[in-house]
């Protein structure tokens, strides 16, 4: 039997589509499984607030060194 005889023997070409088959499997669950968000995604509501915040006072910043 030479090298080329056992690649194509039916033990090899079993193992490889078990093999596929099982990568396939759980590519599947993990593509069903998602990110385990429960429920409809959605978009919060635009924003409508403008929030800023007031610059710091000159006279209290301390100084760095």
């Amino acid at each position: 039997m030479t090298a080329g005889d056992r690649t194509k023997s039916p033990t090899v070409l079993r193992r490889v589509a078990v093999a596929a088959g099982l990568a396939a499997t759980v590519g599947l669950a993990a593509t069903l499984a998602g990110c385990g968000q429960l429920g409809p995604l959605y978009l919060p509501a635009p924003a409508t607030d403008v929030v800023t915040r007031p610059a710091a006072d000159a006279s209290t910043a301390t100084p760095t060194p």
